[in-house]
């Protein structure tokens, strides 16, 4: 699969899509390289050696909120929160082997700020789509 996961994966809500169909708001989460790797290294989540989350897709439910499982095969779940000023999410593998965190602050639309994830970290951007 090379070095990174290419693309945006637009994944579904874990609960089903409750955004209120048309109304739905999604978000592209694209994370930034450091200096060891680009993106977020998925092999404590049962990844192979070499993949990495690049970027990935959110879409908020009515409340502002999103709980999303990422991969294919589904490897990495995130819950968080959008406001007018900030993008907040949590970040576990569903094995229970790692989790981590994106801080991101802004205005609706963009949002910018850091990511961690184990050895991965370096920072994010959060652009409305």
């Amino acid at each position: 699969m090379g070095a990174a996961a290419a693309g945006v994966a637009v994944a579904k809500s874990k609960s089903g899509d409750d955004s209120g169909g048309a109304s739905s708001v999604s978000y592209s989460v694209t994370f930034q390289s450091n200096s060891n790797q680009t993106g977020i290294g998925l092999v404590e989540c049962g990844g192979f050696p070499g993949l990495f989350f690049s970027s990935q897709g959110v879409t908020l439910n009515a409340s502002g909120s999103f709980d999303t499982v990422w991969g294919n095969p589904q490897l990495l779940r995130a819950v968080g929160q959008v406001t007018s000023t900030t993008f907040q999410a949590t970040m576990t593998c569903l094995n229970g082997a790692r989790s981590g965190s994106i801080s991101a602050t802004g205005s609706p639309g963009l949002y910018n700020g850091t990511f961690e994830f184990g050895n991965s970290f370096g920072p994010v951007t959060v652009t409305k789509r």
